[in-house]
């Protein structure tokens, strides 16, 4: 399984599960709705926001994560803003198109 546009739109509105290094659920993120994916040269690029806590912040990096239906994966997350009660994420995402 791979993490892909139609992915993220079935799992769209979910919540998804941070995880240590030992597989422990740390954090709770709520999935958003993708972007448009845009094709070009055989490349499809979207992004999705994923919302958390505020006082629970991640840095920019790399997380396990694992999705409503038990699939885990590693996403490369970016902290793009706080309103003191809530944290927003954004992922990009280039793939080769299949």
């Amino acid at each position: 399984m791979r993490i892909d546009h139609a992915f993220l739109t079935a799992a769209a509105g979910s919540d998804v599960e941070v995880l240590t290094d030992d597989g422990v659920a740390a954090l709770t993120l709520r999935l958003g709705q993708p972007s448009e994916a845009k094709v070009a040269g055989g490349w499809v690029s979207y992004s999705v926001d994923l919302t958390g806590p505020a006082d629970a912040a991640l840095e920019q990096g790399s997380y396990r994560l694992r999705f409503p239906n038990g699939h885990e994966d590693w996403l490369m997350v970016v902290p793009s803003a706080s309103d003191g009660t809530r944290t927003v994420y954004h992922a990009a995402f280039n793939q080769e198109q299949s």
